[in-house]
């Protein structure tokens, strides 16, 4: 399985974006009780922004289980180990999932979708608390039931994706994709798991294609690979994902992460390049970084 997902980044008119998600309960990967509702809003989050809502049946704690599959199927499916026999995400007898991995498929038809911002809203009983029940009120208790609305409190968490023009272009010879780089993080502790992250420019700065790289940016297969300092190779062309950086940062508005886990190397001062396939097939590297351990 991969470290993550790039999907998430954009999409083009007429086709499919995958939105993944993952919930983190106290910091921890973890189910959800029940997901409710996805709400699509375009530009800001307002009703009259909203452009679609994915509506997913509720059902009570003592038919959870039985109705599992039926909640998370259709639109939304779990991300987690593929079936052997068919090569599909989470349909084996005992799915191994990734705890709290959730993904939406979202086809963005033009009727509904142009180019732009949008923000995907997840509504979601976090925790079962049963309204119907009155703890002091120990006669009638068992015999209140409780209506699959009622399930409270809901919860909502936005993300945001970026849908572009459909990715039709002429190919003139003339233009050439040019990709920069800029290291972010350079030192790590032992032992520890941290992202080690690089922005990734389109060139030039201020007169890119905005609309053009927005189209494949998501297109992108990264790779890192890190050595010594007598070029022995300790990770070998390992995926890096693809993502946004937090803020408004117009020089470099792209991510580059990988997941670095200093427990696999000694102390010391080591080497990493990044090297980048475009959809034509060409390839863009990076120079050498340093990366310390201490």
């Amino acid at each position: 399985m991969t470290q993550c997902s790039s999907s998430r980044l954009s999409g083009s008119v007429c086709n499919d974006i995958s939105l993944n998600v993952q919930f983190l309960n106290c910091g921890t990967p973890a189910d959800p009780y029940a997901l409710k509702s996805i709400k699509i809003y375009k530009c800001s989050v307002n009703q009259a922004n909203l452009v679609t809502e994915v509506v997913l049946p509720c059902v009570e704690a003592e038919d959870r289980e039985l109705d599992r599959e039926y909640i998370y199927g259709g639109a939304i499916r779990r991300c987690g180990n593929q079936n052997s026999d068919t090569g599909e995400c989470g349909t084996d007898l005992a799915p191994n999932f990734t705890p709290g991995c959730f993904i939406l498929d979202l086809n963005l038809c033009p009727d509904l979708f142009e180019a732009g911002v949008y923000y995907d809203v997840w509504e979601f009983v976090g925790d079962y608390c049963d309204p119907c029940i009155d703890p002091t009120d120990v006669t009638n208790a068992t015999d209140i039931t409780c209506e699959v609305d009622d399930l409270e409190p809901v919860l909502s968490k936005c993300n945001q994706f970026f849908v572009s023009d459909q990715c039709w272009n002429i190919e003139d010879g003339l233009r050439s994709i040019n990709l920069g780089f800029e290291p972010l993080s350079s030192r790590f502790q032992q032992p520890e798991k941290r992202s080690l992250e690089v922005g990734l420019t389109p060139l030039p700065l201020y007169e890119n294609n905005v609309s053009f790289m927005t189209s494949i940016i998501s297109s992108l297969s990264a790779t890192i690979t890190i050595q010594t300092a007598s070029y022995e190779v300790l990770v070998d062309a390992e995926e890096m994902c693809i993502g946004l950086r937090t803020g408004n940062y117009r020089s470099n508005p792209y991510l580059l992460k990988y997941l670095l886990d200093t427990s696999r190397f000694l102390k010391g001062t080591y080497k990493y390049r990044i090297d980048i396939q475009l959809p034509n097939g060409e390839t863009r590297s990076s120079p050498y970084y340093n990366l310390a351990i201490r």
